[in-house]
């Protein structure tokens, strides 16, 4: 049995006698099961690219050795993805964005060289930023493909010059006729050509390199016009185009995110490869050595989104979730055999991407560098220019904390919640299991698969009845297309100091505002009710008709912070420029004392993309044009959730993480080491499913009782302290009954 990257010892036989020295370039002297043996090598080849591959495709690898065609886990991924829409008879059209230095031009140039060497009739095109980068870099690794291959397996070839491209067909113009070889040609372009690139050939295989190098309007004219209108549409076809990002909210940042959001109806289906698929990303470590926050909160994140083959024969990565379903504990479908687990980067990884941080940390631009050519995710690797609102620091703790979410769905008009469960580790309803695998609905008696509904509702934490929750709301006319979007962003917030925490988002721009109220109503019920805060400015009657038809009673009233009498006679948020600048100030103030949590992927990217006109300008918003609807939602909620705790001297609302004997609910202690501390909960904050050990030794035996200086909420009484032989007299008991006064 062969290995998938190994010379078959059959070929290598049958290379060693046909290079003979009788048989060497002489067609003449084969025998006919030599012929035949020929025949079939060929045919093999052109049924299977990885068979042609890894028995004659040469390539010179890092360290300028030739050696036959072998993948790395970069180029698997890419591989296995063209395989799989091959087999659904589709063409083969992947966007790629990556890291540098993964070899993903190698594989491509060879799959080009393969198709044009083994098939007839076939146009191929190579495109990068400029001639020179697509006749000296790209060119060669084919050429050389071509020149390594054995005399009886080579077309015959008419042109091989680097500025032109190679063509598969007779030497002899006048006998093409009766004899025209192949027919197959590689045209080498660049993209800054004057004249059309690919206009007037049907395209049978492409890779556009270094695409967000391009010129917009270039890039545009190629991709969005030339190149799409000559691509056969047909399994045969494949069409890839690859780049390290080069800045965001230009056309290929746009082509990559509007691929992203289409989901399995994309035209180019994206694919991200993230800096450690490189093997060579590891460093020596140094004794006593540990990972830095920075770097434990990477590979925090590199869990979440990647899983990697248990099998010593395979160890190939793979995305975690695909079309929002997590795969983790399946069978890895590169080899059949190991089983998929998420994947931790490590310790000689970190310490890698450690040393290229601080590298780095001579000043914004440097860091800005680094995470757009090794980045660990597709949003980092556009970087934003100019005034940014969020600094680096805020970006990266927000980037650290996205989760993919445990449930998408939406509510229908009764209220009721149909969608599914997405994760494997973290799936409970209510304290519930209620995973069942696939895409099944959990509302009770809903048969129907939700796959292409449009769910605009992501959940990242269930409800729990001793938390509370604030609604905030960004309001929209909801004309689809690429019009503003409704946003209801729904946060865990914390009354006596800690953490925030973002639990859910409804969000589509195709809900009318008054539809939009309905959704509001079930998604701030589903949350024991939250604080709705609403943003009035230009669509008030949505917050009306959550009020008056739904009579939605815990809505936010808006205070006038400048005035002797605060409290005012107006429902909802308004944005004006006096209010606009506090929302962003504390939001951004909660993420640099890590005491936010944001969950979603897109509430990331509205970050990077919030900019300011100047440093000192009052006014910010997206960069060009881009969206900040969920970012705008979710800066409401967190103020007006804690705007009760503004603090006049400070100018401002001050955070706390510090939990003591005046604000704690719980006086929390170990009985293992006797370490004390001050806690509103027993429950662990990032996962509400699991209880909380002993900061000090880990252990899970502890003790708690009330703190006597806090008074407790009704919940927590009728919880918790039901019984009134559970309060002590110094806890405020007289008589055997609770005196609520005293509490």
């Amino acid at each position: 049995m062969v290995t998938r990257w190994k010379q078959d010892r059959e070929v290598a036989q049958l290379i060693e006698h046909l290079n003979a020295e009788d048989k060497f370039e002489q067609p003449n002297v084969l025998t006919a099961a030599e012929q035949r043996a020929i025949l079939s090598e060929l045919d093999r080849c052109r049924k299977d690219f990885i068979y042609a591959a890894r028995n004659y495709f040469w390539i010179s690898n890092k360290d300028r050795e030739d050696q036959l065609f072998s993948l790395w886990p970069s180029q698997e991924l890419i591989l296995e993805k063209i395989m799989e829409l091959r087999a659904k008879g589709m063409a083969q059209k992947l966007i790629i964005i990556k890291s540098r230095q993964l070899g993903c031009s190698t594989l491509i140039e060879a799959l080009v060289a393969w198709r044009t060497m083994f098939f007839a009739n076939v146009n191929a095109l190579v495109v990068s930023y400029d001639r020179d980068h697509a006749s000296e870099v790209l060119f060669p690794i084919m050429l050389f493909i071509y020149d390594r291959m054995p005399w009886w397996m080579k077309p015959e070839c008419s042109s091989r010059q680097g500025d032109k491209g190679l063509f598969f067909e007779n030497r002899d113009p006048a006998a093409r006729a009766y004899d025209p070889g192949l027919n197959s040609h590689i045209y080498v372009k660049g993209a800054n050509a004057v004249t059309g690139v690919g206009q007037g050939i049907r395209l049978g295989a492409v890779h556009a390199s270094e695409f967000a190098d391009w010129p917009d309007a270039k890039a545009k004219e190629i991709i969005g016009e030339d190149m799409v209108n000559a691509l056969v549409e047909s399994a045969d076809t494949f069409a890839i185009l690859e780049s390290t990002a080069k800045g965001a909210n230009r056309y290929a940042h746009h082509l990559w995110k509007k691929n992203v959001e289409r989901g399995v109806e994309a035209e180019w289906f994206p694919l991200f490869l993230p800096w450690f698929f490189d093997a060579t990303h590891v460093r020596q470590l140094t004794p006593a050595w540990i990972p830095e926050p920075a770097e434990i909160r990477m590979r925090d994140r590199a869990r979440e989104d990647w899983l990697k083959c248990d099998n010593e024969n395979c160890k190939q990565y793979h995305y975690r979730f695909v079309v929002k379903l997590d795969r983790s504990d399946e069978a890895c479908p590169t080899c059949s055999v190991g089983t998929l687990h998420p994947y931790d980067l490590t310790d000689r990884q970190l310490k890698w991407m450690e040393h290229r941080r601080k590298t780095a940390e001579v000043d914004d631009d440097s860091l800005k560098k680094l995470k757009q050519e090794q980045c660990l995710t597709a949003e980092e690797s556009f970087q934003v220019s100019g005034y940014q609102v969020f600094g680096l620091q805020a970006q990266e703790w927000a980037a650290a904390n996205v989760k993919h979410p445990i449930f998408c769905g939406f509510f229908d008009n009764g209220g009721v919640l149909h969608g599914y469960i997405t994760r494997k580790d973290d799936f409970s309803e209510w304290g519930q299991k209620i995973y069942t695998g696939g895409r099944k609905c959990v509302a009770e008696g809903c048969e129907v698969n939700h796959e292409y509904d449009d769910m605009p509702l992501d959940i990242y934490e269930w409800p729990k009845k001793e938390f509370t929750y604030c609604c905030g709301a960004d309001v929209a006319e909801g004309l689809g297309g690429r019009s503003a979007y409704s946003v209801g962003c729904v946060i865990r917030y914390s009354l006596t100091g800690g953490a925030d925490y973002q639990v859910a988002v409804w969000r589509s721009n195709t809900v009318d505002p008054i539809s939009f109220a309905q959704h509001l109503y079930h998604l701030g019920m589903l949350y024991n009710e939250a604080l709705m805060s609403i943003e009035a400015n230009r669509y008030d009657i949505c917050l009306g008709h959550l009020r008056m038809q739904f009579q939605y009673s815990n809505i936010y009233r808006w205070k006038h912070l400048d005035s002797m009498n605060v409290l005012s006679q107006k429902l909802g948020w308004w944005t004006n420029l006096s209010s606009r600048p506090r929302l962003w100030q504390t939001f951004k103030k909660w993420l640099q004392s890590q005491l936010f949590y944001v969950r979603s992927r897109n509430l990331v990217e509205e970050m990077k993309n919030f900019v300011k006109d100047s440093d000192d300008a009052t006014m910010a918003g997206g960069d060009n044009n881009e969206p900040d609807d969920e970012l705008m939602s979710c800066q409401i909620a967190l103020y007006t959730a804690h705007e009760a705790d503004w603090n006049d001297n400070l100018g401002g609302i001050p955070v706390s993480n510090d939990l003591n004997e005046t604000n704690a609910k719980l006086d929390v202690h170990c009985l293992r080491c006797g370490h004390q501390w001050w806690a509103d909960s027993l429950q662990d904050e990032k996962d509400p499913d699991k209880f909380k050990a002993c900061p000090k030794c880990n252990a899970l035996t502890i003790e708690s009782v009330r703190n006597p200086n806090v008074r407790p909420d009704e919940d927590f009484i009728n919880q918790a302290w039901a019984e009134a032989t559970a309060w002590q007299p110094e806890r405020g008991v007289t008589g055997g009954a609770v005196d609520y006064e005293m509490l």
